[in-house]
């Protein structure tokens, strides 16, 4: 079950996500020009609120808060 999930995972991650913000920072780019940059950290910054609201999940950081 944990391969399909990491392929599945793969496969949105790499092939849907990857190729829908490649195709939509051109029309961004084509409209914007340089400015397009602050899109792409306002994406960055909200991945990492994503990233730190997801992290108290993982069972790593609940084993390391338990010893």
């Amino acid at each position: 079950l944990r391969n399909r999930a990491q392929g599945l995972y793969s496969a949105i991650s790499g092939g849907v996500f990857l190729s829908a913000t490649v195709w939509l920072s051109g029309h961004l780019y084509a409209a914007y020009g340089g400015k397009t940059y602050l899109v792409m950290a306002a994406i960055s910054a909200a991945a990492l609120a994503l990233a730190l609201g997801l992290i108290r999940f993982s069972p790593r950081v609940r084993q390391a808060g338990a010893a």
